[in-house]
């Protein structure tokens, strides 16, 4: 039978002495979602003559018309099929109820566009496990589960599309397993910051603010509680050189290169570039080209979550405490005002806002520069790994072009008692 799949693969659209009409319903095992049911004519070089190979021409059709991966889960039911002489000169296909379960038509998205085809396998293995990180969350008792209050469904359609490369690539099952995901507890490890005390203690006392509080915040700074007192009583802030954050003493959940972006593009036949994301379509045998935009000098940055998350306490360092800020509005205001002997408005340009995300893989414009297009500036653009902090930061670059000696520095705002609240698990 495999002659026959490799055979009308071959005459699908030219002409053929046979041609098969038929109605498929097909879905998936045990699942609750709808059929699809798909309809039309195809030629084919040879007569199935048992039912046995009937329902294998029914997979085949299937397959190569809705999901172009043979799955042995799939259920099929056979509502009509006749062979008959034809000399069509192509086929017809229809899907007249296009209701399946989501993770079948991430699979056939991604075999109809494979934009990570030639991405090396150490940036596949760390795509893998930057889209685990920001879909999964520590709950009571040191387990890992959904993350926490999210409906967002892009995170299991990138980890769908990862699983279908894995599959066209033939690499064994999981593929994906590295030292982030063993158990060596290692400051890079995924179940790492999973303790069960301290990751109980962290869920409850974020389910328990939920509970009890109408109150809604906008900002949340996650640190010691000695300090996140100090922060809430006095407003003192450590501001930092953007360039200590690649220290690598830091963890994964810390550690970046502040000062440059860099993503991944398809160099295509004519030597130019395109992003990955856009490969669909294209034949033929591709390589990844990294395109870097770079700060021309270093600058301070206080960096704030946008989201009370069990998880931020353990990823930013072990913490037991975070301040949530009330009033957006009044904070920046503080900042903006209580900073300004520091860094000097003549000296000193600053910003603040959300950062912005990027997919490494569909980020790239057909020019390498990244900054001359963006709508942010490289300090508020990130890698999409740490997409799961919503991070919110304060900005102040110096005028002068050029690396300079910044030090940290620790600044006091005054009290924040009557906009925040401090949180202590």
């Amino acid at each position: 039978m495999s002659k026959i799949r490799k055979t009308w693969a071959e005459k699908v659209g030219k002409a053929s002495n046979l041609v098969v009409k038929f109605r498929i319903e097909t879905s998936v095992e045990k699942s609750q979602d709808p059929a699809c049911l798909i309809q039309g004519c195809i030629g084919i070089p040879s007569s199935p003559e048992s039912d046995d190979e009937k329902y294998y021409l029914a997979r085949v059709l299937v397959n190569e018309t809705v999901l172009p991966i043979i799955r042995p889960d799939l259920d099929i039911r056979i509502l009509d099929m006749t062979i008959e002489q034809n000399t069509v000169q192509k086929h017809t296909v229809e899907v007249e109820n296009i209701a399946m379960p989501r993770f079948m038509w991430w699979e056939k998205e991604y075999v109809e566009n494979p934009y990570m085809r030639a991405l090396p396998m150490k940036q596949l293995n760390q795509r893998f496990f930057d889209i685990i990180t920001n879909s999964h969350e520590i709950s009571a008792g040191g387990k890992l589960g959904i993350r926490f209050g999210t409906n967002d469904t892009m995170w299991m359609k990138f980890f769908q599309h990862v699983l279908v490369e894995a599959k066209m690539r033939e690499l064994p099952f999981p593929f994906f397993l590295d030292d982030r995901y063993s158990l060596n507890l290692s400051k890079d490890s995924l179940v790492s910051s999973v303790k069960e005390g301290y990751s109980t203690r962290a869920f409850d006392a974020c389910t328990r603010w939920i509970k009890r509080s109408n109150r809604e915040f906008d900002l949340v700074k996650y640190g010691e509680y000695r300090h996140m007192e100090d922060f809430l009583k006095k407003g003192q802030m450590l501001i930092q050189p953007s360039q200590n954050f690649a220290d690598e003493s830091y963890n994964l959940a810390v550690k970046d290169d502040e000062n440059s972006v860099s993503v991944f593009g398809i160099r295509i036949k004519d030597g130019t570039a395109i992003p990955a994301h856009r490969l669909r379509g294209r034949e033929g045998r591709y390589s990844m080209m990294e395109f870097s935009a770079s700060m021309d000098r270093d600058y301070m940055m206080y960096c704030m979550a946008g989201v009370l998350s069990p998880t931020l306490f353990s990823h930013f360092g072990s913490y037991d405490s975070c301040v949530l800020i009330h009033d957006m509005k009044e904070f920046t205001k503080r900042v903006s005002e209580g900073t300004k002997a520091s860094f000097l408005p003549e000296s000193f340009d600053y910003a603040y806002g959300k950062v912005t995300y990027l997919d490494p893989l569909d980020a790239i414009k057909p020019t390498p520069s990244l900054s001359e297009d963006s709508e942010k500036t490289i300090p508020f653009l990130k890698h999409f790994r740490h997409t799961y902090q919503d991070e919110f930061r304060f900005v102040w670059t110096p005028k002068t072009r050029g690396k300079q000696n910044l030090e940290k520095v620790v600044i006091s705002i005054g009290s924040l008692e009557d906009i925040a609240e401090i949180i202590r698990i």
